[in-house]
């Protein structure tokens, strides 16, 4: 069970600094001192970012950005609580636009299983799905996805995991530019197939967590066609190998800066959403306790080489060994 106070140290902090110096593509000077985190955790401040479309994560006063609760109602659909002024009723335009001028903002949710309750959507091998149980280790809790550009116009993302458990386990994350769903299937014999195709540029986050909930490694990988013969396969771009930011790697081709991937955990309690979240045994919790919630803030447009426009991604698959959840932008869950 994960084990949970309302303030995160150092290494929080730094991360701050550094999610900042990936979205203005300015490095920021390192040390950065512990401080009391006061709003709710993720993405921001709640104020209006100097730039738009930023974020930054959790707090840091001269950083502006959303928080996941000021883009999400309980049920995981986008706010619209103001309209373009900031001013109640909303008017049909989510609040991660009119507030924060970012891209698309998604919540992912999943049947909680832990052992006791159905969950829909187990792996089956490894294309398709079926009913069934998951232990606290391998299933999947709620995560988020939150997409904007920066100043240079790059296409930034930032992806937030809650977990119920500290025990060693690696989570996947798919973003995927076409569809993906269930087709066809016959549950306790096939489970149902996943339809869908990748498509050139294809994002795949791994996240490899270690036991006791320490974030041993983030990797990223493109859905590429690495010698040119129609042979797609994921490639490998970055690997950040401990819990920080990448230094920056001239002699890789193309060149890497600095900054260029992110991969946090929170070291203290942060405060929940307005959303459900679960401890190990199930039950609903207000807050996520240390070990537990995971972060990670990636320059798709830099590290994927990404420069057109329209890019955009449809669906996301959230995925462990045991549990599979869905995503997909411009419809929530």
């Amino acid at each position: 069970m994960c084990p949970s106070t309302v303030h995160r140290g150092p290494t929080r902090s730094a991360f701050l600094a550094a999610i900042f110096a990936l979205c203005v593509a300015l490095l920021l000077p390192g040390a950065a001192v512990a401080q009391t985190v006061t709003d709710d955790f993720e993405l921001g401040d709640s104020t209006a970012p100097p730039l738009g479309g930023t974020g930054d994560i959790d707090s840091l006063s001269t950083i502006a950005g959303p928080d996941w609760s000021e883009l999400f109602n309980a049920d995981g659909s986008h706010k619209d609580a103001v309209d373009a002024l900031g001013v109640a009723p909303g008017n049909g335009i989510p609040d991660f636009i009119d507030l924060y001028q970012g891209h698309d903002a998604l919540f992912i949710g999943d049947d909680i299983s832990v052992g006791s309750n159905t969950d829909l959507t187990i792996r089956y091998g490894s294309g398709n799905v079926e009913t069934g149980l998951v232990g606290g280790q391998t299933d999947l809790g709620n995560a988020y996805v939150y997409v904007a550009n920066n100043a240079a116009g790059e296409r930034v993302l930032y992806a937030g995991l809650e977990r119920m458990s500290t025990e060693a386990v690696t989570v996947e994350m798919e973003f995927n530019q076409g569809l993906f769903r269930l087709g066809h299937g016959w549950p306790g014999v096939t489970g149902w197939e996943i339809v869908g195709a990748q498509t050139a540029k294809d994002m795949r986050l791994t996240i490899d967590i270690a036991a006791g909930g320490t974030l041993g490694a983030v990797g990223v990988d493109s859905w590429e066609d690495p010698e040119s013969d129609g042979t797609f396969t994921w490639t490998r771009k970055l690997t950040l190998g401990a819990e920080g930011c990448n230094a920056a790697d001239a002699q890789a081709v193309p060149p890497i800066d600095a900054d260029t991937l992110c991969g946090f955990r929170n070291d203290l309690v942060v405060a929940g959403g307005e959303w459900p979240s679960y401890d190990a045994s199930g039950n609903p919790v207000t807050e996520i306790e240390a070990d537990c919630f995971y972060e990670v803030g990636i320059n798709v447009g830099k590290l994927l080489g990404v420069t057109d426009p329209a890019y955009d991604y449809t669906t996301v698959q959230l995925r462990t060994t045991d549990d599979l959840a869905f995503g997909y932008f411009g419809e929530g869950n």
